[in-house]
């Protein structure tokens, strides 16, 4: 481990050192850096280099060679076999490389880009094919689109994630599995005599060490291992701590020596005035939140199978689950999220409710959010924030909603005359558009006549969503993240595992329906949601809390943002929030794998596929059949969660009544 002023002072002091050094093959990974400053932030400095890679086809030969141009100051040396003829130019890549510090892990992290003479950035099926890494690197590695994972490590080894202080697209190695493969060295290199900032330097040196066995680059220490005692630096590309305990001890000695001589006939004078202040929001704004655990229950009709359960009961169900689901103490959770919009008779503090009965400590906190259908995925982004600002380390969140026990409502004064007129609080608080005085429904319509979204594509989509979830429950989909429930009856007990509405549709009438909020209208009871109860949750956590209690994260927040339009045009604000996370996350809409979208009208998904140019087949993949209210907000995270292939990225958003939009970007672990 390393502080922030430890990293700097290490780098610096590098730099220094391999500047003044001989090019050759052996000085390659430790030579060409350059300090670079934050623009705008004092203590986020970071190591920058460029390299060409050419690949060439030598004369009588069917394979490439690999050529390597370091950049030095705008000028460059190759490097090259000098047994190999003179080649022709085949390829030439660019590598853009960093060492950065991992505020998270704290050790240094490498990310670098890859692009092509072009310009253009390579992928990883591309990368893999090339000359750069080691063939043994991807013997027994599994890749997707985004990342690269040796079987058995808790980290993806090669992953796409943003740079942590420029904030644009790069690859990295998990600074976590390259930092065990130091430390298993630096254990062997204890020396009593070294001072602190010696031991920290070499502590870097042999962190690049390490690097360069995974690139096709070799370090000086490197080149002096040869014959038998290479035996070590082989079992460093697949950064499996057990491999080093599996090697001879005497191998071990011999090479462990090798290193030392290394770096015991190198003095690097390295200089306290290197270290300096770091501002204190510096580190915790980087910290990485992970989701561990998700969980919803089934989805059940208004005043159907679920109608015994209150908001809060559902909501502890599902917070119990996911907690259950991967062994985790419900003492650990700091802080719950939960949403819940009609609240009319639920009782005090709901969300605490929810915690409380879930088994969480009397001493976590509780807050409950409502922002209607985007309320559980708020609670979800407002959990992520706590993390990422160093407040909490574990959070649960989530969201709840019993519609079948949303009372109606009387006034409090007395009519002077006349009669009692009971207000419908599910409508009121959570289906009627306050600013226009109308149905939510009939905001739909106006979206649909803006956008020229037909009835006929409002109630092909509704079929399909139908289709997709029959298709997903025959096929076991859900399976992973439903709680199932016991609901006590006088016949005896039934668990309930399955939503209940896909079920209930009768294909052939859907297209004769009459419209239900306006004469001629295009929205109809199939096409829009119906109302149903129901609750999801997840457990996020600091990806160092998620590494020191051995769990594997399911996926990590990238991005997520917030929009405001007009409140008679709620159903196209997704259109607006979710272009802001992508931006965020310096992602487009053809990087992401997956997309849920709500569907409190069919008419929002088929706005979202229109405006933002949507695959359709990417789009609720699974069905939503059309979900509605708080639950659906974390809900649809908790099935693109499960949905998503490593490596892949997943965005979800949702409107919401009032005239607004939230939106998350994750990418699956």
């Amino acid at each position: 481990m390393l502080t922030r002023p430890q990293f700097d002072l290490a780098c610096c002091a590098l730099v220094e050192k391999y500047a003044h050094t001989l090019s050759s093959p052996a000085t390659t990974p430790l030579k060409g850096w350059s300090w670079n400053e934050h623009a705008l932030i004092n203590g986020l400095g970071y190591l920058s280099r460029k390299t060409i890679h050419t690949h060439r086809l030598a004369s009588g030969k069917d394979s490439e060679d690999l050529y390597t141009h370091e950049l030095y100051n705008e000028e460059y040396e190759e490097l090259q076999d000098e047994s190999t003829a003179a080649p022709s130019l085949n390829t030439t890549l660019i590598c853009q490389q960093y060492i950065v510090y991992s505020a998270t892990f704290q050790v240094p992290a490498f990310y670098f880009t890859i692009h092509d003479h072009n310009g253009s950035s390579l992928g990883l099926a591309d990368i893999v094919n090339t000359s750069l890494f080691r063939p043994s690197v991807f013997d027994t590695a599994e890749y997707t689109t985004f990342a690269l994972s040796i079987p058995d490590q808790s980290f993806p080894l090669l992953s796409q994630g943003d740079h942590p202080t420029l904030g644009t697209p790069s690859w990295y190695f998990h600074p976590c599995e390259s930092a065990h493969a130091v430390d298993e060295l630096m254990s062997e290199l204890g020396e009593a005599e070294w001072t602190t900032e010696e031991r920290i330097i070499r502590w870097i040196e042999m962190w690049f060490m390490v690097v360069g066995t995974v690139m096709s680059q070799k370090s000086q220490m490197e080149a002096e291992i040869t014959g038998s005692t290479k035996c070590l630096l082989d079992c460093v590309p697949t950064l499996n701590r057990a491999c080093y305990g599996s090697i001879v001890r005497s191998k071990i000695t011999e090479i462990v020596q090798i290193i030392k001589a290394r770096m015991l006939r190198t003095s690097i004078a390295a200089s306290r005035s290197l270290f300096r202040t770091v501002p204190s929001h510096s580190r915790s704004m980087s910290i990485e939140a992970v989701i561990v655990a998700a969980s919803r229950t089934p989805t059940g009709s208004i005043n159907g199978t679920l109608k015994s359960f209150t908001a809060p009961q559902l909501g502890a169900e599902a917070l119990k689950h996911a907690l259950a689901s991967k062994n985790i103490d419900p003492a650990l959770v700091e802080e719950v999220y939960f949403g819940n919009v009609v609240q009319a008779g639920v009782g005090q503090s709901p969300a605490r409710q929810a915690a409380l009965n879930a088994g969480l400590s009397k001493s976590s906190d509780a807050t409950t959010i409502n922002k209607v259908c985007a309320s559980g995925m708020k609670s979800v982004i407002l959990a992520a924030q706590s993390i990422q600002i160093g407040d909490r380390s574990v959070v649960a969140a989530g969201g709840m909603e019993s519609m079948s026990n949303a009372p109606f409502l009387h006034p409090r004064q007395n009519p002077a005359f006349g009669k009692y007129t009971a207000i419908d609080s599910l409508e009121l608080d959570g289906l009627w558009d306050v600013f226009n005085n109308q149905a939510m429904g009939n905001c739909g319509e106006s979206a649909a006549v803006k956008l020229d979204i037909s009835r006929e594509a409002q109630d092909q989509h509704a079929i399909e969503s139908y289709q997709r979830a029959t298709r997903a429950w025959k096929e076991g989909v859900f399976d992973a993240e439903i709680v199932p429930l016991t609901v006590k009856g006088k016949k005896g007990d039934t668990i309930v595992r399955e939503d209940e509405e896909y079920k209930r549709v009768i294909y052939e009438k859907v297209p004769s329906l009459k419209s239900a909020f306006k004469q001629g209208g295009s929205i109809t009871a199939a096409n829009s949601s119906p109302l149903n109860d129901g609750a999801s949750a997840l457990i996020l956590m600091s990806a160092e809390k998620a590494k020191e209690l051995g769990l594997q994260p399911l996926a990590k927040i990238i991005s997520y943002a917030d929009a405001g339009v007009d409140p008679i045009d709620f159903p196209i604000a997704p259109t607006v929030a979710l272009p802001k996370a992508l931006e965020k996350a310096n992602l487009t809409v053809k990087d992401i794998s997956l997309f849920e979208i709500n569907e409190a009208f069919s008419v929002v998904v088929r706005i979202a596929e229109k405006v933002l140019n949507i695959d359709p087949a990417k789009i609720n993949v699974n069905g939503q059949v059309n979900t509605l209210l708080v639950e659906l907000g974390s809900r649809i995270i908790v099935s693109l969660v499960h949905a998503l292939k490593s490596g892949e990225y997943g965005a979800a958003g949702v409107c919401n009544g009032g005239g607004a939009a939230s939106a998350i970007i994750i990418q699956k672990l």
